[in-house]
């Protein structure tokens, strides 16, 4: 009896995630013999991944429990099952991010002498330093 062998076909769809809210990059295969798949986030360099990981039936999963800003970018797979080399597939992961709110106190004071009008202000951002500012008027 003779069995044939077919190289791997993958396919691997971009997702768009909404900031910490779970991901799932999957990786379907269609192989014979069937292959082995690994996931990569590509950079400089390319990075496997192997944390997060899902083996199915002739697929692979990425699971991103808690997505964040920075697992936005462009990820691949491959799948190599020894007949016609390794076949990549590249995909994307958009995050859609949160809005972050930031708030900025000034405090405004002008001192009057005979002479001159000072005028300060601060300006505080929550959980920053205070950046004073000092104007010097000279009022003759």
């Amino acid at each position: 009896m003779f069995l044939s062998a077919d190289s791997p076909l993958t396919t691997a769809i971009s997702q768009t995630a909404d900031e910490t809210l779970t991901a799932l990059l999957t990786c379907t295969v269609s192989s014979k013999p069937e292959s082995t798949i690994k996931w990569f986030r590509l950079g400089s360099p390319d990075i496997e991944i192997t944390e997060g990981i899902i083996k199915g039936n002739n697929s692979l999963e990425y699971r991103i429990a808690s997505v964040s800003r920075d697992d936005a970018g462009d990820y691949m797979c491959t799948a190599d099952n020894g007949y016609g080399g390794a076949i990549k597939s590249n995909t994307s992961l958009v995050v859609r991010c949160k809005f972050v709110s930031v708030f900025v106190f000034y405090y405004l004071n002008i001192y009057y002498s005979n002479m001159n009008t000072i005028i300060t202000m601060s300006a505080i951002i929550p959980n920053r330093t205070t950046v004073p500012r000092t104007t010097l008027f000279n009022t003759k």
